[in-house]
């Protein structure tokens, strides 16, 4: 699954939370939502002749909107890194830009990416 795929291999390359959805700060013990992170987010694919077309929005939720940027071009590099895994083709990156998050009232970037891949499973 070219999700779970990604989101190790962002884990293991930025060294950073990276998480599918937002974070809840945890009841039992009280962890508060960690102040930077990234956010994975898979917007849409298709299939076509045993290959796979995978969009995905990568947001970076930073101290603030400089940290953000800076955040957000790492994102952008681990992500062109994937191609050196196997299952993955091609990583088309479509930009990225400031997008505050309204809701939390948090400063954000969001990247979105075009990723080809085969599945092998």
């Amino acid at each position: 699954m070219i999700e779970e795929t990604i989101i190790k291999h962002l884990k293991r390359t930025l060294k950073m939370p990276v998480f599918v959805k937002f974070p809840e700060p945890n009841p039992i013990d009280h962890t508060p939502v960690p102040p930077k992170f990234y956010l994975l987010e898979k917007t849409g694919g298709d299939y076509r002749n045993h290959i796979g077309y995978a969009t995905f929005a990568l947001q970076s939720y930073g101290k603030d909107v400089f940290d953000c940027a800076k955040m957000s071009l790492k994102g952008i590099n681990a992500m062109e890194a994937a191609l050196d895994l196997d299952t993955v083709a091609n990583v088309d990156s479509h930009g990225d830009y400031n997008w505050p998050d309204l809701t939390r009232k948090r400063d954000r970037y969001q990247a979105l990416f075009t990723i080809t891949h085969y599945e092998t499973e």
